[in-house]
């Protein structure tokens, strides 16, 4: 209702298990690959991390989005704020 178009993670590797082309490397390569591409067509990234808790690829997500100089907003304690 913002005007604000959202980009969701939208693939999560339970959804590649029925895909017999994809090994399970090459589901999180892609998952990775797809999340960081988001990333560089967005303007900011919302990271949703359970009582400061994010886990190596979530890093690496919020390490790219900075490197981009993309605003990235966290959700964490019930607290909204950017870093």
């Amino acid at each position: 209702m913002r005007g604000h178009i959202v980009l969701a993670p939208g693939f999560f590797n339970h959804s590649f298990l029925h895909l017999p082309e994809y090994k399970a490397g090459e589901r999180k390569s892609a998952v990775d690959e797809l999340h960081l591409a988001k990333i560089d067509e967005s303007d900011a990234i919302f990271v949703l991390d359970a009582y400061g808790y994010t886990g190596k690829s979530t890093q690496a997500e919020i390490s790219h989005a900075q490197n981009k100089g993309k605003k990235v907003f966290y959700w964490s304690k019930g607290d909204l704020f950017q870093l």
